[in-house]
């Protein structure tokens, strides 16, 4: 027997060996340690709780570590009390780490910070200053995975202040220096990333060289690009990733090379763009990734899009929708198959003290306490949908809102070049312009100011239409009523706009102002793409038991390929040519129409044919019909 107790200790002395050089022999010595011991066990044999605790131990640190997070829990869990019976604390502020972070990767923040705090507690009293920077190391990630940035940047600076200065631990402060500069960036703090991130990189240039150097000089890359300098997040990017690809880490490779061909898009270099982002693209498919799928498929779309490639564009952002509805989908099975193992591990818990204890109120604790987790399992699987349905609207709105901002900030460039060069030649050369000249600059300066303000309310709509419920305030008038309003507001625009009713004595129940919005949208756009001498026709008229606005032009028509796509968010004809615009407005119209029970469509046929767009309004009175 004793024997025995050698083998087993002699294979937890090789899986701690191997531990830092070898992660994957480690792992599969740990299992054949963690198999052996159960042989031991079934066999009647008697082992010191130390052994049986450590080899729990390095068991769960292994199966952590290869992201087995609820058979983690299970052995250290197992392993916790008999490292408590035995006293030894360092250990247990290990495994406290260990639950906390597979807590932690099960997306549980709070429960890993519980555990977190209560390792920092023990390594606190051992005065050990590793374990409690290995501890606050964990926090500040979880709470920067959590949003909670300005939390995690004062872990971190705490983490410095232990390890500063420490001749020992010159790794543990480049590590928290690194961690800091990528907080800082977070916060757009930019001037203190990169303070921090030299500081980092003054140490591991002083180090062997290692995949911590390369890290390093990723987020110099990256606090450059923050920046918008460019070229220096390039020189850094390209010093990083040979390190990376000699430490074999594929993920890492993959992300950097995204981060290139950002950089390369952003100084206008789109085919080096496009090279780096499609090998981001295929290392992310070879690793199954398929987050990183997603995300370089978007960023390819962009980039075809940029390139004028829009079907290569759209069949890249398909692919990243159809991805983003898979995660979401493996998220909540994920989420549930976590609740089952740790519903499974505290079972497994309460099986060991009714064997223990023996007793019959225990057993009835356990049978209460069974009851209370059965009752809390039920409700997670009843919130399923209600978080299913939350996630894709928060995803669907935060896609669309960044969306937004990057098309208004490419957009508002144009204008405000504009207004500023009209300005400056005002200022400097108000007396050489004359009159005529004069006055042709300030209509430059108001014609940009429009365009600004239409932008301005299409942002505005959109906010407004991605509310779950859409304010409606519906009120009676005859068509005669709403032909005469519409043409008053909408005359200022142009006065090659005529409206029409027929039926003109027919009562309505509409939104006047959002009818007036959808009707605008589609004016507006009949304007913009039709000659200056044509008119444009807006017919009101019954339609069975509903009626409808039409808006007719004989501008530039709309490609037959393109018109199912058009009411969609961004999307623009390829007609459109030199027109500037968002492509939200259609859009938009769409949105309201849905809200007041109707809806829009499109009539053209073809291009340089004209187009006409209309809107259907719900059921008419009873008197009507």
């Amino acid at each position: 027997m004793s024997d025995s107790i050698e083998q087993l200790r002699a294979l937890n002395e090789q899986v701690e060996a191997l531990h830092e050089a070898d992660l994957s022999q480690s792992a599969r010595l740990s299992e054949a340690a963690a198999t052996f011991l159960e042989q031991m066990l079934e066999g009647g044999a008697e082992v010191s709780s130390q052994l049986i605790a450590t080899t729990w131990y390095l068991r769960a640190r292994s199966q952590q570590e290869q992201g087995e997070y609820g058979a983690a829990l299970l052995n250290a869990r197992r392993a916790l009390p008999l490292f408590g019976m035995v006293r030894e604390i360092g250990r247990q502020a290990d495994l406290l780490r260990i639950i906390g972070r597979c807590y932690a990767n099960m997306g549980d923040y709070s429960e890993a910070l519980t555990y977190f705090v209560q390792g920092l507690d023990l390594a606190h009293e051992l005065d050990d200053k590793q374990r409690i920077s290995r501890l606050l190391i964990s926090m500040s990630t979880v709470h920067y995975f959590a949003g909670n940035y300005e939390q995690a940047l004062q872990t971190e600076l705490q983490i410095l202040r232990l390890v500063q200065g420490t001749a020992d631990d010159q790794r543990g402060e480049a590590i928290a220096l690194n961690n800091a500069a990528l907080t800082y960036i977070r916060l757009q703090k930019c001037d203190l990333a990169l303070q921090y991130a030299q500081g980092a990189l003054a140490l591991v240039n002083q180090m062997p060289e290692s995949g911590l150097r390369g890290d390093v000089l990723d987020t110099m890359g990256s606090v450059y690009m923050a920046m918008g300098n460019y070229e220096q997040a390039l020189a850094y990017f390209q010093q990083a990733l040979p390190i990376l690809e000699a430490g074999g880490y594929r993920q890492g490779q993959g992300e950097l090379r995204s981060n290139i061909g950002r950089v390369h898009l952003a100084l206008g270099d789109d085919a080096q763009a496009l090279a780096e982002v499609k090998t981001a693209y295929e290392i992310a498919q070879q690793l199954d990734a398929r987050g990183d799928v997603s995300s370089y498929a978007t960023l390819l779309a962009e980039i075809y899009k940029y390139r004028g490639e829009f079907e290569l564009a759209l069949t890249h952002y398909e692919e990243a929708q159809r991805l983003d509805r898979e995660l979401f989908n493996q998220e909540l099975a994920n989420r549930m198959a976590n609740l089952q193992v740790v519903y499974r591990t505290e079972a497994a818990e309460r099986e060991a003290e009714i064997y223990q204890l023996k007793t019959v109120e225990l057993e009835r604790m356990v049978a209460e306490r069974t009851q209370e987790l059965s009752a809390a399992l039920e409700r997670e699987q009843n919130l399923a949908d209600e978080l299913r349905w939350a996630l894709q609207r928060e995803t669907a709105l935060s896609q669309l809102k960044s969306r937004v901002i990057g098309a208004v900030s490419h957009e508002f460039r144009t204008p405000l070049t504009v207004i500023a060069t009209s300005a400056a030649l005002l200022d400097k050369y108000w007396e050489r312009l004359g009159e005529e000249k004069r006055q042709k600059q300030f209509e430059k300066i108001q014609d940009s100011i429009r365009y600004l303000d239409e932008l301005l309310r299409d942002v505005l709509l959109i906010d407004t239409t991605n509310e779950a419920e859409i304010p409606i305030k519906c009120q009676p008038m005859t068509l005669t009523a709403v032909a005469e309003q519409l043409a008053a507001d909408l005359a200022p625009l142009s006065p090659r706009i005529q409206v029409a009713a027929v039926a003109k004595d027919a009562a309505v129940s509409l939104d006047y102002n959002r009818v007036k919005q959808i009707v605008g949208a589609f004016v507006s756009n009949a304007l913009k793409y039709s000659e200056p001498e044509t008119a444009v026709q807006i017919r009101l008229e019954l339609h069975g038991s509903h009626w409808r606005v039409l808006v007719q032009d004989a501008g530039i028509g709309v490609p037959l390929a393109e018109q199912a796509l058009l009411f969609e968010p961004f999307a623009r004809a390829s007609n459109v040519q030199a027109q500037r615009g968002l492509g939200l407005g259609l859009h938009i119209a769409r949105r309201l129409a849905e809200a007041l029970g109707g809806r829009v469509w499109l009539a053209s046929p073809g291009v340089n044919g004209g187009s006409v767009f209309g809107l259907e309004l719900g059921a008419l009175p009873p008197a009507i019909q």
